[in-house]
């Protein structure tokens, strides 16, 4: 009788860790298919940025281009409207899936996209 609770028991277990695994597989095999822009370590460091509370998390920046990401709600995208003011932009309007920023009488488009569901990834050019 005790083998065969012992049996179930490390079933059950190897059962779970292999859901497990499948599930840390499956995730990260889309983050991977995502966004050919960025890495999909670089998506899950700005996911787990805003985890910690922080309304904006870098991916990565070059000469041309920056892109961050925030959450998916109105909180998200004040936040990019917010720190593109700070450095001298002013909203306009959103047209589609872009924001269109006024900075020295020049109309400015940010990209947008979504990542995932709850996340969403602006492109912004450098000047």
């Amino acid at each position: 009788m005790k083998g065969v609770i012992l049996l179930k028991k490390k079933t059950v277990i190897v059962s779970l860790i292999s859901l497990f695994l499948l599930v840390i597989i499956l995730i990260s095999f889309r983050l991977i298919l995502i966004s050919e822009d960025f890495s999909a370590l670089s998506g899950a460091k700005a996911i787990a940025t805003l985890w910690r509370g922080e309304d904006i998390a870098e991916l990565t920046s070059d000469n041309s281009e920056t892109i961050l990401m925030s959450k998916n709600n109105d909180e998200g995208k004040n936040a990019i409207v917010s720190a593109l003011d700070e450095r001298g932009y002013k909203f306009v309007e959103q047209m589609g899936a872009g924001l269109i920023f006024e900075k020295n009488s020049q109309k400015t488009p940010i990209i947008f996209e979504m990542y995932t569901s709850h996340y969403i990834v602006y492109f912004l050019p450098n000047e």
